[in-house]
Order: structure tokens, then sequence, then C-alpha cells
């Protein structure tokens, strides 16, 4: 029969996490003691002859006090107080934003590299380009130091040199550009202090890092009598996807770079809802944009049966277009304030709310009810956005001419 394994007997030490080790060669002894690195989590071990303890009581003495040592450096890592590893704040930051570049669009990434290169700059002149080496003092001397030497960046001219290139210019920055800066430092240096990268902690990044007061005017939206007007604008501009593309903005809410790039497949007729994809919003979060409160909308996004619904509509395309918008409706508005009439009316009709609007627009409920909420007057028995606007004759004229096999012919308004 097989002889059975003598079981050993565990006994709990007063040393936790720390272990004596005892070796034997030929007639020798050697007793060695062994803990893991919190940090790193790879075992280390030193020998008790290097320190000079020969006897049992020593090494029990030693490997308590070892013990105590790791416990509280495990609850400072724990919570994120553990002093980090010294490395180089350039390769720290850009490791963020190359894992930032899959999560985030990439217009937003070249405004976070553009703030980013101002702040290692900045570390290269204070000589903080290692991680210890950077404290939470030394971020208020970063605020300080873009306020005043910051200049505005002017683009670059010349023959072979191409588009977004830009220099610093001789006028300071705009307070509001200040903030841009600000905020883009702020989100990658909170990053990196959460995830225990830097001495400091995410709070400290917001204290330090204070945005400039700005007195922002107020947001301009459109009332019912604009709406007319630049949608009459839009009908008789000889551009064919004029007319489709600002009643898509007043009545869908979209944003300029989700109406320009929507394909047909977004748009669904049996559930009569647009779904836009995370890659296709702002910020990186699906959306569905309802059509039961726009009747006309399904219509005219409904234009094209296969691929982009407005293929080739560059922003250079739009920048013209918006010009000459204006010009004819003798207003001063941009893309954005079609989004933002659309979520006024939303917000202010009875058959919507703040809500609705937010959920429309892909905002925050605040937002939507700081911006939005009774900033236009709706009739009462508006069903829709197009009742609510005013502007069901042309919204309809613009929804019949795009139906007619998928093309857009130009209009022309009666008399």
């Amino acid at each position: 029969m097989p002889k059975k394994k003598k079981q050993c007997r565990r006994t709990r030490t007063s040393h936790v996490g720390v272990k004596l080790i005892r070796k034997k060669s030929g007639t020798r002894t050697r007793w060695l003691g062994r803990w893991k690195d919190p940090r790193s989590g790879r075992w280390c071990e030193v020998s008790f002859a290097k320190l000079g303890l020969s006897n049992a009581d020593a090494r029990k003495a030693w490997a308590e006090r070892k013990a105590a040592a790791l416990s509280v450096e495990l609850q400072a890592r724990g919570l994120g107080h553990i002093e980090p590893e010294d490395a180089d704040v350039g390769d720290l930051i850009e490791g963020t934003l190359s894992l930032l570049e899959r999560e985030l669009r990439p217009a937003t990434v070249v405004t976070y590299r553009r703030a980013l290169d101002d702040f290692l700059a900045w570390t290269v002149e204070r000589g903080v380009r290692r991680s210890r080496s950077l404290c939470a003092s030394d971020l208020a001397h970063f605020r300080d130091w873009i306020l005043k030497s910051r200049c505005r960046l002017v683009p670059v001219v010349g023959k072979n040199i191409g588009r977004g290139k830009y220099r610093p210019g001789k006028q300071p920055i705009t307070t509001g550009g200040i903030n841009v800066i600000l905020r883009s430092v702020r989100a990658i240096l909170s990053r990196l202090a959460d995830r225990g990268a830097l001495l400091f902690t995410p709070d400290d990044v917001r204290k330090k890092l204070p945005l400039v007061r700005v007195d922002c005017p107020e947001k301009r939206v459109l009332d019912s009598d604009s709406v007319r007007k630049v949608l009459t604008a839009a009908i008789d501009d000889p551009d064919p996807d004029a007319a489709p593309f600002t009643a898509g903005l007043l009545l869908g809410g979209f944003r300029f770079s989700e109406l320009a790039t929507l394909d047909s497949s977004s748009l669904n007729p049996e559930t009569a809802a647009v779904r836009l994809a995370s890659s296709a919003t702002k910020g990186r979060q699906p959306r569905v944009i309802d059509l039961h409160v726009a009747p006309t909308l399904g219509k005219i996004l409904g234009r094209s049966k296969n691929g982009p619904v407005f293929p080739g509509f560059t922003r250079d395309r739009a920048k013209k277009l918006l010009g000459r918008l204006k010009r004819r409706a003798k207003l001063r508005f941009n893309w954005q304030a079609l989004r933002r009439t659309c979520g006024s009316f939303m917000a202010c009709a009875h058959f919507g709310g703040v809500y609705v609007a937010a959920a429309r627009l892909g905002h925050g409920f605040q937002v939507a009810e700081k911006h939005y909420l009774r900033r236009v007057a709706v009739p009462p028995d508006a069903k829709s956005l197009e009742e609510a606007m005013d502007a069901v004759d042309l919204f309809e004229q613009i929804a019949d001419h795009a139906e007619i096999g998928g093309k857009v012919v130009h209009l022309e308004v009666a008399g």
C-alpha cells in the first residue's frame, strides 16, 4: 500500500505577506525573507545575513515590520496615493491619446493634441518632464503661463503647404480659446491621475486648473418668422441639397457632421426612426431620432434609397451655401443655430418637453433646460414640429420634391 502523504498543519503568522525561508546547502543554513512587491507584483527576497540578523527573534521582528509597511503601501495604492513609477510625461500623454483615438472623434483628439503640445512645451521650460517631478502646485503655474504667453494660432499659407498648418500669431488668445486648452489638459491629466500615474489626484487637477470666467452671449435661436425666411432662402438656392439639408437640421436636430454623413441605412421606415450609430455621434453614444413628431422628415431623408443621403456635401460647399442663405434671409445664424432651434421648439411644445428634446439632440437634461426651455412660442394646438414652427407648407414642398425618384430638383416659390 502506498504511504499516506504526511499532512502539515498550517499556522497563522504575525507577519502576513512576508515569508521566512530556510535553505540548506550541505552543512550550511541560510535564511531569506520573501515578499511580493505591490507595485510590480513580483516576488522579492533578501538575505538575513546581509541584514545582520542572525537569530530567530530578530528575523521575526523584521518580518513583522515589513508586513506592516506592505499593508500601508497596499492601502495607499488602493486609495490612489501611492507614488507612481518615474516616467516621461510626454510618453504618458501619448499613450493616453493613442487609447482615446478609439473612443473619441478624430476632431476631438486633434483638439486634445494641440492643447497638450502647449502643456509639453511648458514642462520643458519648467523642467518637469518626469512624472515624479510634476506636482499639483506646478499646474497653477501652467495656467498662468497660458494666460500670459499663449497667442492665437493663424493658418500658414504658401505654396505646397496644404491645410491644417498653424503658427502662433501676434494677437493674444481669446478667453474661450484658453478654456479649450484647459479643458483638454484637465481631461488627459485627470485620466492619468485616476490611474495612479501622477503624484496628484483628479480633484487636484480640477482645483489647480479652474476655467476662466467668460461672459457668454445668449445662444442664437430662430423664431417662426426666421424659420420661414431661412427655408424660403434654401428653396431659392441653386444647390439641390440646400433645402433638404436645412430642413433636416430644423426637424431632426442633427449636428452638421451627423447629417452630412448620414447613410440611408440608418433610416427605418417601419419604426419611423433614424438610428445613429455610436461612431457617428460626437459623444460616441448611439441615438434614436423619432420621426413621428416630424412627418415630413422621413420623406426628406428618404431621398436616397442606397448610400449617403447627401453625397459630396463637404464643409467648403456647406460654408458657401450658409453664406448665401444668410444674405438672402438677411439673418445672422449658423448650422448649429438650426439644431438649437429644433431643440427649443421640441422643449417648448406640449407634445415634447425638456427630456424629449435632450434625447433627440443627444444632450443632458440640464443642458436642454438651460438652453432650450422658454426660448420660443409654440401654438398650444401644434401636433408636430412643422406646425410648431408654422411652416407646414414649406416643409411639405421640400418633402414632395425630395421624393421624386430619390432626386432633388430646384424649387421655385410661386409668386
